[in-house]
């Protein structure tokens, strides 16, 4: 290959790794709503951009690439995946209210995801993507990653990801995320609970009082009321995480 330009493919390369790693996990691009041929020219507009208007890197070759593309694409996962857990708390919330709301069982096939859902968890799904899109989530992912290529320039993210600190990102936006998920779905599970301990002292004072037709509308009256009162709660949620995402985790991993 021509030495003259080895170094602006392999600048191309490592642009082009940290980029696809980050938008191919950060929603919804990373959800299966988006055509793979779609995302690819993405990517590769993405990372040829770059690599022209980015000053262009030292590209070691051998074994130095490979362990320099290793490190651009584990900096564009951590990106990606602290961005994909601002959406977890309505997801995982959405699973626990199915099944208080007694609709596990007549789930439906997805065919965005390849899974089956339910009817709460669909829209508590779409609920937390349209809030991470009106927030400005995509956007903000987006503007991390330009500003990750100043701070951390191609061909050095090893350096940056690999520390101690910066491994310890992931975790706690994880239980940040966590904690989001209890503070959403608890108000909602208790009021499922009260629901539930009135249809058994009802079921003690009226026998007959039929499981099918009578308790489970009840419980999921319950629990698509008390969705309804507390679902603006959810783009706080949704908010909270960005924020720690967008702010305190990124000045992490991004500090060498």
């Amino acid at each position: 290959m021509d030495a003259a330009l080895w170094p602006t493919l392999g600048s191309m390369l490592l642009h082009l790794l940290r980029v696809s790693a980050a938008l191919i996990v950060i929603p919804p691009l990373g959800q299966g709503r988006t055509s793979r041929l779609v995302l690819a020219g993405l990517f590769l507009w993405i990372g040829f951009t770059l690599a022209c208007v980015r000053p262009t890197p030292v590209v070691p070759s051998g074994l130095g690439l490979v362990l320099a593309s290793l490190g651009e694409v584990a900096l564009g996962l951590v990106f990606g995946f602290a961005l994909r857990l601002a959406i977890l708390p309505v997801e995982v919330a959405g699973e626990f209210l199915s099944q208080e709301a007694a609709l596990a069982m007549p789930g439906t096939l997805d065919p965005m995801q390849g899974a089956p859902t339910t009817a709460i968890n669909s829209m508590l799904r779409m609920t937390g993507i349209l809030g991470f899109l009106s927030l400005g989530g995509l956007d903000a992912g987006i503007a991390l990653l330009g500003r990750s290529f100043v701070l951390v320039p191609a061909g050095e993210a090893g350096a940056a990801v690999w520390r101690p600190e910066a491994l310890q990102v992931i975790p706690g936006v994880f239980m940040r995320a966590f904690q989001a998920t209890f503070e959403l779905a608890l108000p909602v599970v208790a009021a499922s609970l009260l629901a539930t301990s009135v249809i058994a002292v009802l079921a003690r004072a009226v026998p007959r009082l039929n499981l099918f037709t009578d308790v489970f509308p009840i419980r999921t009256a319950t629990v698509v009321t008390g969705l309804l009162v507390f679902l603006p709660f959810t783009i706080r949620s949704v908010a909270e995480v960005l924020d720690l995402v967008c702010g305190p985790a990124a000045g992490v991993v991004l500090q060498r």
